[in-house]
């Protein structure tokens, strides 16, 4: 999703910038660098779904586009989607190390699903 943050959903819109990963702006730039440093995107992106659960933000912004104030922006409601997306992806590149703290993470967000419907 490309939107400019609301402040008022992600605490500190500043500490967020800082923390939210710098995408090329240029189209044919991003497409090789999304395929050079996919894992570390990924890796990225589950960090910041980390701090999100520990901090119980709605909102959190995972990556900013260079030069412009476009942003990507994952709500709660797509962080287990997101979660096992990756997951799916680390089983067929047989990257199985890193699956375990995809599990822990899929687990509290559960968690956390229970709560809200409660």
């Amino acid at each position: 999703m490309n939107e400019k943050v609301d402040s008022n959903k992600c605490k500190s819109s500043e500490n967020k910038r800082e923390k939210s990963y710098t995408l090329p702006s240029d189209f044919k730039l991003l497409e090789s660098f999304i395929k050079k440093n996919k894992v570390e995107l990924m890796e990225h992106t589950l960090t910041t779904i980390e701090r999100s659960i520990e901090n119980k933000l709605e909102v959190i912004e995972l990556f900013h586009f260079e030069n412009t104030d476009y942003v990507i922006t994952l709500s709660q409601k797509e962080f287990l989607e997101n979660v096992e997306n990756i997951f799916q992806f680390y089983l067929q590149t047989e990257q199985y190390e890193l699956c375990t703290r995809l599990k822990k993470i899929e687990s509290l967000l559960k968690i956390e699903n229970e709560k809200v419907k409660k």
